[in-house]
């Protein structure tokens, strides 16, 4: 399937139920513009407006709308499809995952050191 996402212009999943939805994710990344319904984690992977169109939960007339309104103006479906690249790259990312994981815990272990600052001098009547 992942092959086959660079020749599509859009993604139409109507995402019910969808907890996360990693097709969305692996669509943008690959260039093609979501158009799905605004249901569960789906507005947390897709930017509305910018990588793709959410529309109301379960309404085929919306999707379908969304969809003309695309193929009728390709110069939005391009934008979109060139800022949901961008947007999976700087926020979905391995590489992103890894620096907010990183940033996480350089955090917890700072806080961690400044509420025990016996601990974290390694004094051995501790641990």
């Amino acid at each position: 399937m992942l092959q086959l996402l660079p020749h599509f212009s859009i993604n139409l999943w109507p995402a019910v139920n969808e907890a996360l939805g990693m097709t969305f994710l692996e669509s943008q990344a690959r260039g093609c513009t979501v158009v799905a319904g605004n249901e569960g984690g789906v507005h947390s992977v897709v930017d509305n407006g910018h990588t793709g169109i959410l529309c109301p939960p379960r309404d085929s007339l919306a999707l379908a709308r969304a969809v003309d309104s695309l193929l009728s103006h390709p110069e939005q479906l391009e934008n979109y499809q060139q800022n949901a690249r961008t947007y999976v790259t700087e926020n979905h990312s391995l590489q992103h995952a890894a620096t907010e994981l990183r940033d996480i815990i350089s955090h917890a272990i700072t806080i961690q050191k400044q509420s025990n600052p016996t601990e974290s001098a390694g004094n051995p009547d501790h641990g």
